[in-house]
């Protein structure tokens, strides 16, 4: 037979189906899939909520073990149902489009992605919530102290606990960057015995603050911290770049961001809410879809 070559999309993304007669080609994106048509169980498509047509394979192996493949495109995609045909009329026996679907997924033993659809969106988007919202939840649930000396921020700085008392240096006053979207200062904090031009190790951020109020900031010998090392937190790159061009000022390449004035109680508890929110509208829109796939069945 001559050999046909199809295309069509899924989403953005290309895919570019060849049946020569021997083998069918299925290229997505950066991978390619080669079956040989002779291998082909089970044939079958459908359409996941008119949002995409998903094709499946079922196939055995030159081992002899039985492999499920699947290749989707944008629903109402003319090219996809010219693909599924032209693999359908080279092994008929295999074409189950007729079955109704739970019975092919059944008989393929193949999940039914769209059933599971809500599933996996409620599992996602709650991964990516917390995700979003760990480094609040670990500050929030680190219930410890622990003072340090900046001298140690020379090293590894570890501590027990990333709430500090930080000592053994003052805030630098003379220059210091600040955020003009949130007013937030950032402001070098040295030991005793710093000169201009040595590296920075600590970087203290502040809330908005009046001359006054951080003068009074500077003359307190221990200050209460929140080290900001979780994950992607720390110096921002904007901030760093400021400080080494227009400030003149070198930063080590290990420089610690510590808050000062942060509510990592209260920042927990939004976590928790938004999080939490964020569980009952999945849940109340799984259970809506729910019904109206059972209406639908």
């Amino acid at each position: 037979m001559a050999v046909q070559e199809f295309q069509f999309e899924l989403m953005t993304i290309k895919v570019a189906v060849v049946v020569d007669g021997i083998y069918c080609t299925i290229k997505q994106g950066l991978s390619t899939k080669k079956i040989e048509l002779n291998k082909i169980t089970y044939l079958y498509s459908h359409h996941i909520r008119e949002i995409t047509n998903e094709c499946i394979i079922v196939y055995e192996t030159d081992a002899g073990k039985s492999k499920l493949f699947r290749f989707s495109s944008n629903f109402g995609d003319p090219g996809f149902k010219k693909t599924v045909d032209a693999i359908a009329a080279c092994k008929p026996g295999a074409d189950i489009r007729s079955m109704p679907e739970k019975e092919a997924h059944k008989l393929m033993k193949a999940v039914n992605v769209g059933s599971i659809t809500p599933l996996i969106v409620f599992i996602v988007v709650i991964a990516l919530f917390s995700v979003f919202f760990l480094p609040a939840i670990l500050h929030g649930l680190d219930s410890g102290r622990e003072t340090v000396d900046i001298a140690l921020c020379r090293d590894e700085c570890k501590t027990a606990s990333r709430n500090v008392v930080l000592s053994g240096g003052y805030l630098y006053l003379e220059v210091y960057a600040y955020d003009e979207t949130t007013n937030d200062n950032f402001i070098a904090y040295v030991p005793a015995d710093w000169s201009p031009g040595d590296p920075v190790y600590a970087v203290i951020k502040t809330p908005p603050m009046s001359e006054s109020d951080l003068a009074g900031l500077a003359n307190q010998e221990h200050l209460n911290l929140v080290l900001r090392n979780v994950l992607w937190e720390g110096l921002e790159s904007d901030i760093k770049d400021y400080y080494t061009n227009e400030l003149s000022m070198p930063l080590a390449g290990n420089v610690r961001l510590f808050e000062y004035g942060a509510d990592t109680g209260f920042d927990l508890m939004m976590a928790l809410v938004i999080i939490g929110l964020a569980m009952i509208i999945l849940f109340a829109v799984m259970l809506v879809i729910s019904r109206i796939q059972k209406g639908m069945g």
